[in-house]
């Protein structure tokens, strides 16, 4: 829980991103994001079967949908950035 707590903080301060020089950087540490994400996501579901097994409410693992959700336009963003100025490269040579 603390982890996906550390996540969400994480996707959080790309609200402050927003030097175009650092785009890789920024891709690199969302890629890292989603990865982490997508683990989180595979353990909750696992831990969610175990819970279904034992007649038990499944989680909802609220933290991990804001995180997920949260990171898309930050995601879509700088992608569409590093695609722009790889194009805008090709054009200018």
């Amino acid at each position: 829980e603390q982890d996906l707590e550390d996540y969400v903080n994480l996707v959080n301060r790309f609200k402050e991103a927003g030097n175009f020089k650092q785009t890789d950087e920024y891709l690199e540490k969302i890629l890292a994001l989603k990865e982490n994400f997508e683990r989180a996501k595979f353990e909750a579901d696992k831990f969610r079967e175990r819970e279904v097994l034992l007649g038990w409410d499944a989680s909802e693992f609220e933290k991990l949908t804001e995180g997920i959700e949260r990171l898309q336009p930050y995601d879509d963003l700088w992608e569409l950035v590093f695609k722009h100025t790889n194009e805008d490269r090709k054009w200018m040579r």
